[in-house]
């Protein structure tokens, strides 16, 4: 889902990653600015390391037998239930500690053959190091066969060193992605935290307060490239 690529920042496996050592912070309030919103969208990053963890781990819990919970190396467990046809995984993660990560929530992924997926999380905290991300419901749905994704939901980040807020996240309209192999958005329409991207290759519109403003979807990702967590 080229959807969860719009940003070429790097991430870390499931935090925003902090571009500096600065123990300045901030919050992401509800943008009132079309700068507030070209900033805030970097969020999403986070969503692409959420995605690849739930599939991952998914994909190794599917490889245990059903109903079966295990311990986590370091305390807790990690329980799975897998059902009768195999397209509906749900994963139960009761404060389990795996090397320097913490998780504890629920995780349900759907996959199915005529390419629909489906990834919900619920009460899901992760922590990592002095970062901790957290959804009280998220929702991620896309079809792989027809190009298209959604995502609506709550997510929250703390940090000690830099980023901290909460966004609201919510589709309007399905993003479709360009189908040529490309990271971009055919169309499409997101509201985040108050202002508005509506998307329709190569532009996308933002609005945020009074104000409004068309570019290229690559100079969107430039302007997210120039944002570091730290100073968003």
């Amino acid at each position: 889902m080229n959807f969860f690529k719009l940003s070429l920042v790097a991430t870390s496996l499931l935090l925003i990653g902090c571009g500096s050592s600065s123990n300045k912070s901030s919050t992401a309030p509800k943008a009132t600015t079309v700068k507030d919103a070209t900033k805030n969208i970097k969020a999403l990053d986070s969503l692409k390391s959420l995605e690849k963890i739930g599939q991952s781990t998914t994909t190794k819990m599917q490889k245990l037998s059903k109903a079966q919970s295990v311990p986590c190396s370091g305390g807790g467990t990690m329980s799975v239930d897998i059902s009768e046809d195999e397209t509906t995984t749900t994963i139960v993660m009761n404060k389990c500690t795996q090397g320097d990560s913490y998780l504890n929530g629920t995780l349900t992924t759907i996959e199915q053959d005529n390419g629909y997926f489906k990834m919900s999380i619920n009460g899901l905290t992760v922590k990592q190091n002095n970062e901790e991300t957290s959804a009280t419901k998220l929702v991620m749905e896309g079809n792989d066969k027809e190009y298209w994704s959604t995502i609506d939901g709550d997510l929250k980040f703390k940090s000690s060193n830099c980023f901290s807020g909460t966004f609201d996240i919510k589709t309007l309209e399905k993003m479709y992605d360009m189908q040529d192999g490309s990271d971009g958005v055919r169309k499409g329409k997101l509201e985040l935290n108050g202002a508005t991207y509506t998307f329709d290759y190569p532009n996308v519109t933002v609005k945020a307060g009074g104000e409004s403003k068309t570019m290229t979807q690559k100079e969107l990702e430039k302007e997210m490239e120039s944002t570091t967590s730290c100073n968003i």
